[in-house]
């Protein structure tokens, strides 16, 4: 059995959607700078309620750790988890990170190296640039990001599987905004709006880091658009394939052979490299983002600034927002009979710790190749697609560690179009309450596959990444406003 289809919700986001792509193909100009500049205003004025938000989850959750309520289990006292640990840490680590993780694991800790950020902290300054821009990774990929999603995951939920409503962002909002459906499925349509292009930004992103590594594991074949849209193509179909198997056999395995392979190559770059150098600055990296995260993370930049904080701070916590939704769903979905404490330990601090061994390994070791040799940070600017394959190709066994690496770009995508569809599908699909696991309808999730895919294409075809950038920081604002509101009315719940 399926969910049915809801006709109203779905062809609305449908013909939104498809109007957003046509404005865009044909009446904005991504060059003459003005969305950029919209963008810019954007931030200047509201920058600093981009960075409190994570801020006031982070305080929200450590109360909630360790208050009473956080025996309280998921799906009530008898429940019990429908996954191992192991294949759900496994599924949320795949939802929740996926591409970025690859992309800009090598990347930023280089272009922070090269770029430093302008923080004024004197302590900060004392130290060295290569810890510095460990500092600001792992502040962008750690405790804040993750909290995002425990918040958005947690209240959904709690809402679904204990008061017994829809899987949907608007549930959080009953009894904080008028009694209007039309009001509620407005808010449904958003959000598979922004689930649409915020999957669509990653999907970007491990396109371009395909076609970077295919042209540069291969002379004969050179970068371009086309070959981006033909791996976007390609790896669409294969996530329509996943989809389709549903929860328990396409995301589970497939998420599950991600992080074996993830793990693989991590311990390959540990090894192979300059072992003791790796382990001692992944020691210092983790103590200095512990030292400073205070401090760091709620650091705004002044206005009279070369907007440094924009490019990047901003962007990542729009870019977690965006994504909050879609993973905070998917994350709900799966975390059925577990406790609020187990739930905030295995979303937030485990995938943490990953993250700080995952960045602290493949930074550290192109930033002992930038500082040693001085060729890899040039490269890297220029084009950070290329960093990873940049980075191997300083290893043995490129032939081998190459493919490898695309191998496991290739199932992020995946993982991250598959489990967005399933979790879109849901929103446009009629809930039944009795029935609370059921699955949204196979069809309805392929639809959705392909959408992500095509919206990716058009986005690169018409902007290339900073329309995937545009996309990401224009739907974060009023998600993070109605994660506010849905904040509130779970804390009075839980009361």
């Amino acid at each position: 059995m399926f969910l049915r289809i809801e006709h109203k919700i779905l062809s609305t986001a449908l013909a939104a959607i498809a109007v957003i792509l046509l404005l865009s193909t044909f009446y904005i100009d991504f060059e003459n700078g003005k969305i950029e500049a919209f963008q810019s205003w954007l931030n200047t004025n509201y920058g600093w309620l981009t960075i409190l938000l994570p801020n006031i989850f982070f305080i929200f959750l450590i109360g909630l750790y360790f208050s009473k309520s956080s025996s309280i289990r998921i799906g009530g006292e008898n429940a019990s988890p429908e996954f191992s640990f192991i294949t759900w840490i496994s599924m949320l680590f795949s939802a929740g990170l996926g591409i970025g993780l690859v992309y800009y694991g090598v990347a930023e800790p280089i272009l922070h190296y090269s770029n430093p950020p302008p923080w004024d902290n004197e302590a900060y300054q004392e130290i060295d640039g290569s810890n510095q821009a460990m500092i600001f990774t792992l502040l962008h990929w750690g405790l804040h990001g993750w909290v995002i999603y425990a918040c958005m995951a947690l209240m959904l939920a709690y809402f679904h599987f204990n008061l017994n409503k829809p899987l949907r962002m608007s549930s959080l909002l009953v009894g904080v905004l008028p009694k209007s459906k039309l009001l509620f499925n407005a808010i449904d349509v958003f959000t598979l709006i922004a689930i649409s292009f915020g999957i669509a930004t990653s999907l970007g992103l491990g396109a371009l880091q395909i076609t970077s590594g295919i042209a540069n594991y291969t002379a004969d074949i050179e970068p371009s658009l086309l070959l981006t849209l033909l791996v976007i193509l390609f790896v669409t179909v294969i996530g329509f394939i996943s989809t389709v198997t549903g929860l328990n056999k396409g995301i589970k395995i497939l998420s599950q052979v991600n992080i074996s392979l993830s793990l693989i190559l991590w311990l390959f770059i540990l090894i192979a490299g300059p072992t003791i150098f790796l382990l001692k600055e992944t020691l210092e990296n983790a103590l200095s983002y512990v030292r400073f995260l205070p401090e760091a993370a709620l650091w705004i930049e002044g206005k009279d600034s070369n907007n440094w904080q924009i490019g990047w701070t901003i962007f990542y916590y729009s870019w977690w927002i965006s994504w909050a939704p879609f993973v905070g769903m998917f994350i709900a979905r799966i975390s059925f009979g577990r406790t609020i404490k187990e739930f905030i330990l295995a979303v937030v601090l485990i995938p943490t710790f990953m993250v700080i061994l995952w960045f602290s390994v493949f930074g550290n070791a192109a930033l002992f190749f930038e500082t040693s040799y001085g060729e890899i940070a040039k490269i890297i600017s220029d084009d950070p697609a290329l960093s990873l394959f940049v980075l191997l190709e300083g290893y043995p066994f490129y032939t081998l560690t190459g493919l490898l690496s695309l191998f496991i770009i290739v199932i992020f995508f995946v993982t991250s179009s598959d489990s967005g569809a399933f979790i879109a599908a849901t929103i446009s699909s009629k809930p039944a309450l009795d029935e609370i696991k059921l699955p949204p309808s196979k069809s309805l999730r392929a639809l959705w596959s392909f959408l992500f895919g095509i919206v990716a294409a058009i986005l690169l075809y018409i902007g290339g990444l900073q329309a995937l950038q545009i996309s990401v920081v224009m739907a974060a604002f009023p998600i993070g406003l109605l994660m506010i509101l849905g904040l509130v009315n779970f804390i009075k719940k839980l009361n």
